[in-house]
């Protein structure tokens, strides 16, 4: 028997690790043009870069603020990392 704010039947859940729904989590949305284009315009030079990849990359600002160098590997068909 699930306990109530539990959801078993969602992917990854069983009964012995249920997945927690979260009813008042905003739902994702992806930034049209406009916005995007009014996002860059307003930010500093230095963070357009991380800003550009977290948009492409949908990961979430804790991830990308714990990125790390030591992590970065090299792709050499695209010669690049």
């Amino acid at each position: 028997m699930a306990r109530r704010g539990l959801n078993t039947d969602m992917a990854g859940g069983s009964a012995a690790h249920p997945v927690v729904e979260n009813r008042r989590a905003r739902k994702p949305y992806p930034l049209d043009w406009a916005k995007r284009k009014l996002l860059f315009s307003e930010l500093t030079p230095h963070l357009e870069r991380p800003a550009l990849f977290k948009v492409n990359s949908g990961m979430r600002e804790r991830e990308i603020c714990h990125l790390r160098w030591e992590w970065e590997q090299r792709v050499p068909e695209l010669d690049t990392s």
